[in-house]
């Protein structure tokens, strides 16, 4: 990706991103890549050089809920960001899939939530800067770093090598205008090597954590019209063989009524797919009992393995959906049906169960049953 920005940026700029390398090639706190994404952010609807830093700080916590609360990502141990998140969350209603507006507004409209990131401010905007005054900082005591980084920053802007911006009163940072345009002008390319940068973060913190490059932000769309017309197609199947009451809720044994929701067996916000080999049809008030929750794995897999066996003769009518069964199973569905009903069960306990284990050690609440939680 770095071989990329260099090639696709003009010559002239070639200091500054050779300077932007440097400080993201060696990350060990995920402040700098969302304090730069929120600097992007910010220059992508206004082109003020002045920015509040109170504003960037909400914008980073914003860009970190989906990823910290939805999709439970580790930002690392001791992350102040993550600390952050956690704490606004605590403090009010917001829910973990509330929009980035929602987020942002609640925190600006409550100094009480606000409070909870004061101290990013205390350390981000000056951390960040550090790259570019390595030696001058060399030996300084951590106490006195914020202070000399001030009177560094703003000397750097009347030379030929100056920071991206200096802090002209304490609580504002300001934009070096060649910084600001070359940011502006290559906005898509930094933003995506500022995200590239941080999904490499992420994966590293989250090591078997599946498709970490779509947890930064929830998707505008999905599109699940080609599952329920499969779904559809296996109940009029089951009802033409005379077996309409094999089309049930494998969780609560109901059958399922004209309208039915369908469930990500693995939660959505793990997986982040909506794959067939993953789904299955779901009564609507059993859905909203189940949440992102984890089934228990013993006890629904077998009833799972049952529908999506019985299911494998229509398939074979949606090549997309039978493409997706293939590659997760590495057989044809012919031939998962020709292996049994058993045979089938422990393949997919061979899928789902180092899942269902990753899951449960990122904080997704495992053990589910819809008989004890009835009332959820």
């Amino acid at each position: 990706m770095d071989d990329l920005l260099l090639s696709s940026l003009p010559k002239i700029h070639l200091k500054k991103t050779h300077v932007l390398s440097q400080v993201f090639n060696c990350t060990t706190n995920s402040y700098k890549l969302f304090w730069m994404m929120a600097i992007l952010n910010h220059l992508s609807e206004n082109s003020e050089p002045e920015i509040l830093i109170e504003d960037l700080l909400v914008e980073m916590v914003s860009l970190a809920w989906h990823p910290v609360l939805l999709f439970h990502l580790s930002l690392g141990h001791q992350d102040m960001l993550q600390s952050a998140v956690l704490k606004v969350q605590q403090s009010s209603e917001l829910q973990p899939n509330s929009t980035r507006t929602e987020t942002k507004s609640l925190i600006s409209g409550h100094l009480s939530v606000a409070s909870q990131i004061i101290s990013l401010g205390n350390y981000v905007p000056y951390r960040f800067l550090s790259p570019w005054f390595s030696k001058e900082l060399l030996r300084i005591p951590d106490h006195k770093k914020n202070a000399i980084i001030e009177g560094l920053s703003l000397n750097s802007q009347k030379t030929n090598e100056p920071s991206p911006y200096f802090f002209p009163q304490s609580n504002i940072i300001q934009l070096n205008p060649s910084w600001a345009s070359f940011f502006q002008e290559n906005l898509g390319v930094i933003s995506a090597f500022v995200k590239y940068h941080t999904v490499c973060y992420l994966q590293r913190g989250n090591p078997n954590t599946p498709n970490v490059v779509s947890k930064l932000e929830v998707p505008a769309k999905r599109d699940l019209s080609t599952v329920r017309r499969f779904w559809y197609s296996v109940k009029d199947e089951f009802i033409s063989q005379g077996k309409g009451d094999w089309f049930r809720d494998i969780f609560s044994g109901m059958t399922l009524p004209a309208h039915y929701a369908i469930d990500h067996f693995c939660p959505w916000s793990f997986v982040v797919h909506d794959q067939i080999w993953n789904l299955v049809p779901i009564e609507q008030s059993v859905n909203s009992s189940k949440g992102d929750r984890l089934p228990d794995i013993k006890y629904y897999l077998p009833r799972m393995a049952r529908l999506h066996i019985q299911s494998l003769k229509v398939i074979k009518r949606f090549p997309s959906l039978e493409e997706e069964f293939i590659e997760c199973y590495r057989k044809s569905p012919s031939e998962l049906a020709q292996s049994g009903e058993d045979t089938f069960c422990k393949r997919m306990w061979d899928v789902f169960f180092p899942l269902f284990t990753v899951a449960q050690n990122q904080g997704f609440q495992a053990g589910w049953r819809y008989e004890t939680n009835r009332h959820a």
